[in-house]
């Protein structure tokens, strides 16, 4: 386009239909954060002085080099590229912002910026800007509070390059209401099948939900329920709906984001979710809504590995969690929504092989599947091995222990030939010491708590973060409300249990720079043991402290906040932090898999931009504070 055109920099209350063009924009603003926390009559005050400008690729966006910028810009359509002055480099796409932070500091950019394609932005005028930013809290807080801001900024850069590729549209927290938009199908119990059948088959749908006079969820129909039906040649298929419908079915809150959906899908093993909202039928989501979201991949897996008939065929399919992983990052997936998912598919894996092999040889009693560590908390990355006990819910004799041994050792050596390696620490069911009744498994807690050496103190770590992954749930979650109470009544043990968490520290040196060591010939910072591990161990003290039933390390900070039993603003910060570490080493596996290399948690600093690189430093800073807040709290 050229230079001089009109459109080059058209002022957006001059342009053709000035209303709309505002309107528009507004609209435009109102979908990204900060300005979607802004009134619309405060935003349009903001635009009264916008240009909408046109930048070629290639071209140049050339503030003042030398004072601070005249304006500052927030993408409308394209993607803008930024050098900063110690060579790294970025990207920034709609809705995002440049040239604010330096605006708002009063200072000439630090950046130089490139219309990687054809693009235009929406140029402020800094005076204005800046008078929005003081009466505006959402645009103070962002200039201001920039570190989680950045955060949420590295991630969108990540899902970028990634979106290069895949070219998709929406994000993972998308809310079930963007998605159920159409009202579901629904009928009386009393509906005749034939009736219901003719009902779906009109609207092109595959199920109907089932309710009653209040718009209350009483049962879903499928067409996967009618191919039963007929395959048996049920006479039921003449009788009334309600008599062969899937009674209280599992249902979602419309404002749950869809990863969600797509998790409890793959959990659930079904295709239909009803949607509600207050407790009353707002829509329905399908296993084809998701698959339009590039989410169904992980449906498709969940289900593949339900069916999988073998350990080789299981292998085959866990391979391919990479690529759901990279797809997932490239729809801005948090480090949450990885590893979440990860872990459900884990879960999926481990209930397939616990049914293989028991189809051979049955469990000599009912038992409770637990998985310790990053399993238990929910937090597994590409990078795990296995991590488990067994809980035996009935007595047996000598020789039905040996057999209930025997069968967990199948089913660990099962787990290591799909790709999850045998714990060097014996962390496992087949270890006796981990195969243990209920009683047992009291006692065992009991003198945790009531001793607390050295060997106690490490079981601690493992045992406090234990999840029931197959199995009854009720009877491991009644015997932790016991354990909880008893451990934080102990305050020696909470004591101590602090002070083993501090033996953990930050990877950040006294003069506030990252901390790294020497391998070959890289300098490389350990994203476990310098980070996440900190973050984890204080999180868990302060959740036994406070007698907390979360296990997930963000859900223990958030129900400590929720508690007051620390600040919301502290929970938040450390929460970013956590997540930010776990993303960079999601992304520093998937990196390693995809090369073809061992997965370890060691990141090369020379591999992270400018801009990761001073989230990491203000992360580490972050478990710093946390630690201190363990150190007040529990002197030595």
């Amino acid at each position: 386009m050229d230079k001089d055109s009109t459109l080059d920099s058209t002022p957006i209350s001059d342009q053709p239909s000035a209303l709309q063009g505002l309107a528009d924009t507004i609209a435009f603003l109102s979908a990204h954060p900060p300005f979607s926390a802004m009134p619309e009559d405060d935003l349009a005050t903001l635009l009264a002085h916008a240009r909408l400008r046109y930048y070629p690729e290639g071209e140049k966006i050339d503030p003042q080099t030398d004072a601070p910028p005249a304006f500052i810009a927030v993408v409308y359509q394209g993607l803008i590229g930024g050098l900063t002055g110690a060579g790294g480099d970025f990207s920034v796409g709609p809705g995002e912002m440049l040239l604010n932070v330096a605006a708002y500091e009063g200072r000439a950019s630090r950046s130089n910026y490139t219309a990687q394609r054809d693009s235009f932005l929406i140029e402020i005028p800094s005076p204005d800007f800046l008078a929005a930013a003081r009466e505006q809290e959402p645009l103070k807080r962002y200039c201001e509070r920039r570190a989680s801001e950045l955060i949420d900024l590295s991630r969108a850069q990540a899902s970028r390059q990634a979106m290069l590729d895949l070219q998709a549209e929406a994000s993972l927290d998308t809310p079930l209401r963007a998605l159920a938009s159409h009202p579901a199908l629904e009928c009386s119990a009393d509906t005749p099948v034939t009736r219901a059948v003719a009902q779906m088959h009109e609207a092109g749908v595959g199920s109907i939900i089932i309710s009653n006079g209040q718009r209350q969820v009483l049962g879903i129909f499928t067409l996967h329920d009618l191919r039963d039906l007929v395959a048996r040649g049920a006479d039921a298929i003449h009788g009334p709906v309600g008599a062969v419908m899937t009674a209280q079915p599992q249902v979602i809150e419309a404002d749950a984001p869809v990863y969600e959906a797509a998790a409890m899908m793959a959990e659930r093993r079904v295709r239909h979710l009803p949607v509600v909202a207050h407790g009353r039928l707002w829509g329905i989501v399908s296993e084809r809504d998701l698959f339009t979201l590039q989410r169904g991949g992980l449906v498709h897996l969940s289900r593949a590995l339900s069916r999988a008939n073998n350990t080789d065929e299981m292998r085959q399919i866990l391979r391919e969690v990479h690529a759901l992983s990279r797809q997932m990052l490239a729809h801005g997936a948090s480090a949450r929504q990885l590893t979440g998912i990860i872990t459900r598919l884990n879960d999926a894996a481990l209930s397939r092989v616990i049914a293989l092999i028991t189809a051979q040889q049955p469990w000599p009693c009912d038992v409770i599947w637990l998985t310790f560590g990053s399993e238990g908390r929910g937090e597994q990355t590409l990078a795990t091995d296995q991590d488990n006990g067994l809980v035996l819910l009935d007595d047996l004799t000598d020789a039905g222990r040996t057999q209930a041994l025997k069968i967990a050792g199948q089913i660990n050596q099962a787990l290591d030939d799909i790709g999850f390696p045998l714990c060097r620490g014996n962390t496992m069911a087949s270890n006796p010491n981990l195969c243990l009744s209920l009683e047992e498994w009291r006692a065992r807690f009991a003198r945790m708590i009531q001793s607390p050496t050295p060997q106690h103190l490490l079981d601690a770590t493992i045992l406090l973060d234990a999840r029931p992954a197959h199995g009854p749930r009720e009877p491991w979650h009644e015997l932790m409300l016991e354990v909880r109470a008893q451990a934080a009544g102990n305050s020696r043990f909470v004591r101590a249990l602090a002070r083993h968490a501090l033996e953990w520290r930050p990877a950040l040196n006294f003069m506030g720079r990252v901390r790294t060591h020497k391998v070959e010939d890289q300098r490389v910072v350990n994203l476990k043991k310098g980070a996440l591990q900190p973050i984890i161990a204080a999180a868990r003290t302060l959740a036994v402290a406070h007698q907390v039933d979360a296990i997930n390390t963000e859900d223990r900070f958030h129900a400590l906040a929720t508690a007051h039993a620390i600040n919301a603003n502290d929970a938040r910060a450390w929460v970013e932090a956590f997540s930010f570490v776990q993303l960079q080493r999601m992304k520093l596996n998937q990196q390693q898999a995809e090369a073809g290399e061992t997965m370890d948690n060691d990141l090369d600093l020379t591999t992270l931009n400018p801009l990761d690189k001073r989230i990491l430093r203000e992360a580490l800073r972050q478990v710093g504070r946390l630690q201190r807040r363990l150190d007040l709290d529990y002197p030595a």
